[in-house]
């Protein structure tokens, strides 16, 4: 009868190891479902990553061509053949200068053409008669109608110099020259007026386009500064998403030789053999106690006894 306990405790311990080895082998395998989930999530957050980087790479590269687009030339080797607004300017006041001196000239000659044109007709015009008459045909009241005779009173009145007549016909054609330069003068100041008003809205133009190349440049500048500071956040986040992949890429190793562990420890074979000796002692009472008693007898060294039943037992201890 100790023996039969004997075997019936060792049965229990079977068991309990048993049922403890098959409860760590459902853990095993429920962790080794968790974890080949989990190296599936790793591998598209990887997949997913490695398009990210993709994506980001074909943005740095474009954001790259745009500040290679947007670097401003230097400003010290411009084209020479560009006039600056300053030689422009300085043009313009040059030419008022010259102008305003055509015009005071021009104001000069024509007070001396006046004051010609008095000195001419003041000797010989007696009447107030208009002084716009050709010169060269003196009217005709300042010439006497019948001559005098000597029995007559002398003329005491404003006589008429022929020699001035004479000078004033000699000069005619010199006064017609004259008012020809005076015209040629005033179309010449005309021309300076129609291209000084040309210059100044020429110069207007250029100063308006100057003022808008300056607002596009700056911003273009400042278009240029925010495209580099997202190139910093682009490369910032591309170094991110590398540690990242790095991170992911080792976890995932490190998931991929737990997993390789677990799938080991899952098919190594059950110590001692105590799952096909639970099936026996469920299908079997017998067949357990004789297992049980060979199991005995093999930890005592004795050896076994033919028929495999409990007489075998009592005959024994008898």
């Amino acid at each position: 009868m100790s023996a039969i306990g004997f075997l019936t405790k060792k049965l229990k311990s079977v068991l309990e190891y048993n049922k403890l080895f098959a409860e760590e082998n459902d853990q095993l395998r429920s962790q080794y479902e968790t974890i080949v989930k989990y190296a599936e999530e790793c591998k598209k957050v990887i997949k997913e990553e490695r398009e990210r980087n993709r994506a980001l790479d074909g943005r740095v590269k474009e954001l790259q061509e745009k500040v290679k687009q947007y670097e401003l030339p230097d400003r010290d080797h411009e084209s020479s053949t560009v006039i600056p607004l300053v030689e422009v300017c300085m043009s313009c006041s040059s030419r008022q200068i010259i102008l305003n001196q055509a015009r005071e000239h021009n104001t000069r000659l024509q007070k001396d053409m006046q004051a010609l044109k008095d000195v001419l007709y003041r000797d010989w015009n007696p009447s107030p008669i208009p002084l716009n008459l050709p010169p060269s045909r003196p009217p005709a009241s300042g010439r006497p109608l019948t001559k005098p005779g000597p029995e007559e009173t002398p003329y005491t009145g404003r006589t008429v110099d022929l020699t001035g007549l004479l000078s004033a016909q000699a000069l005619a054609p010199l006064f017609d020259a004259y008012q020809e330069n005076l015209q040629e003068k005033d179309t010449l100041i005309l021309d300076y007026e129609k291209q000084f008003e040309t210059i100044n809205k020429k110069s207007k133009s250029i100063v308006n386009e100057n003022k808008t190349l300056t607002d596009k440049v700056k911003s273009l500048e400042d278009e240029l500064v925010g495209v580099r500071q997202s190139y910093k956040k682009m490369v910032v986040e591309k170094e991110t998403a590398d540690i990242e992949k790095a991170t992911l890429v080792e976890r995932a190793e490190r998931a991929e030789s737990k997993l390789k562990e677990v799938t080991r420890r899952a098919k190594t074979p059950i110590q001692y053999g105590y799952e096909p000796q639970r099936r026996t002692a469920n299908e079997d009472p017998g067949t357990t106690e004789t297992g049980g008693r060979k199991v005995c007898q093999a930890d005592a060294g004795e050896p076994e006894y033919e028929g495999g039943t409990g007489e075998g037992v009592e005959e024994r201890q008898v």
